[in-house]
């Protein structure tokens, strides 16, 4: 959808978008960003959490930077499931906080990425405004790249004097720490950098990387620490460039050992979760589970402290494909990562189950008399796919007439479970589009309107949206 907006005056603004989704609480209902008509994405991308009702209605929150003036913003739906109501645009004061809302735990480790949130000039300084690597966090200006180091993941790198990335972090103990860098240089000079306090105390004195042999061949470099216990900010200060950094890992000193990586990891698929199970590693005293939806990129930390070794990842979209590793903990800090393991949620409805998850038309933004051709997204919830050649059909009808305006009825492609489909409607009782006249109108999409298919629910078949006609 595309929106003609004024914006007052250039800067950063927070957009609160006001989402439902049928999806259970807790899961993730589909994606969405903001871009520029050229495809420059602004927002990142937005996930749209589960509501439980298509009119239970939730808020989610992105940040986009423009400039002054009369401009266009495009809303596009990366993933389909949901409602949007409206967006409201305020001016956005950074504030810094920790990268996915929870300070880091020391000992453990703290991956280079996972710098806070607040953007330039408060969370971090870059000295260029693009993220010459191009991966994790891509609206913002550190320099974050896909790592080959052991458990993947990404690291950062084009590190220059002046540069920094600060951390929120949460010391368990007050003491000295061993910090375990690792870091790659493909060079053949020296690389230099130093961490310290909020108060701007050099705690590890200056810390040199030597050449490695490339940019991804890595090696440990270690310094040590003395922090107080309790939330505080360390700043990662970039002295002298040569050198990409992938994670520090603070442990505590007297001669412990953090345990080695769990193993024989394996993920069991459900009902929207996925059961995970691994041998335990001696010497650990808990477990950190982690995810991702691509091989070797699992960065969301799942959960902490797990004491046994199984755990059941609830609240999953089911058709979505998550990889997994489990890291060990004892109190001098936390092992390297498992074996990948990978596992798809499906199933929870029998048979074939066709939803409607969105309706949109075109033009988006129809005036009294515009021919208005729509277009509805449908999914096969269940666990079975459409026969093949049989039509996946729908009509929509505009302020609840009961006979189809206009409808689909083309598409003989087998619906796969968790698979969607874009459906536009080619066929009307007056051709293959809705005359607008002026107000607000409702819309009903109806999947399967004349029972073709054959499903385990028949009753939620249909999706209504408004559409406003000046």
């Amino acid at each position: 959808m595309k929106y003609t907006v004024n914006v007052a005056t250039a800067g950063t603004y927070n957009v609160a978008i006001r989402v439902a989704s049928l999806t259970a609480v807790g899961s993730t209902a589909g994606t969405l960003h903001i871009q520029t008509p050229s495809g420059t994405n602004l927002s990142g991308t937005v996930n749209v959490p589960g509501t439980g009702g298509w009119q239970t209605w939730s808020t989610v929150n992105a940040t986009v930077t423009l400039p002054v003036g009369q401009q266009i913003l495009e809303v596009l739906e990366d993933t389909a499931g949901y409602n949007l109501n409206s967006m409201a645009f305020t001016t956005s004061t950074p504030t810094e906080g920790p990268y996915l809302g929870t300070p880091w735990a020391i000992p453990g480790i703290v991956q280079a990425e996972n710098y806070d949130t607040g953007g330039e000039g408060v969370a971090y300084h870059d000295n260029e405004a693009a993220n010459q690597g191009g991966q994790y966090r891509t609206t913002e200006g550190v320099d974050v790249e896909a790592c080959a180091d052991t458990g993947g993941g990404y690291d950062i790198g084009w590190n220059n004097s002046g540069e920094y990335q600060k951390y929120t972090v949460n010391v368990a103990t007050a003491g000295t720490y061993t910090v375990s860098f690792r870091v790659a240089n493909g060079t053949t000079g020296n690389g230099t950098f130093h961490l310290q306090n909020a108060a701007g105390t050099n705690l590890t004195g200056t810390v040199n990387v030597t050449a490695t042999g490339g940019w991804q061949t890595w090696s440990t470099v270690t310094a040590n620490v003395t922090l107080t216990a309790g939330q505080q900010i360390l700043r990662l200060s970039d002295d002298g460039g040569n050198y990409n950094i992938n994670s520090m890992t603070f442990a505590t000193q007297g001669g412990g050992t953090a345990p080695p990586a769990p193993t024989n990891l394996t993920a069991t698929a459900g009902n929207a979760q996925v059961s995970l199970s691994w041998t335990g590693s001696t010497g650990a005293t808990s477990y950190t589970v982690l995810r991702g939806t691509a091989t070797g990129q699992e960065t969301t930390t799942v959960t902490t402290g797990v004491t046994g070794t199984t755990y059941t990842n609830t609240g999953l979209t089911n058709g979505t494909k998550y990889y997994y590793t489990v890291k060990a903990v004892n109190a001098s800090g936390s092992s390297g990562s498992s074996n990948e393991a990978t596992a798809t949620p499906a199933g929870g409805v029998a048979g074939i189950d066709l939803i409607v998850t969105s309706i949109t038309w075109s033009p988006t933004s129809p005036t009294s008399g515009s021919h208005v051709v729509f277009t509805a997204t449908v999914k096969n919830q269940g666990s079975t796919a459409t026969p093949a050649g049989t039509i996946v059909g729908l009509q929509f009808g505009v302020d609840g007439v009961t006979s189809p305006i206009t409808w689909s009825d083309t598409d003989t492609t087998s619906l796969a479970p968790g698979a969607s489909v874009n459906l536009t409607a080619n066929n009307g009782t007056t051709g293959n589009f809705w005359t607008a006249t002026s107000g607000s109108h409702t819309v009903q999409a109806w999947v399967d309107d004349v029972n073709r298919i054959a499903e385990s629910n028949e009753n939620n078949n249909k999706l209504m949206a408004t559409v406003s006609v000046p």
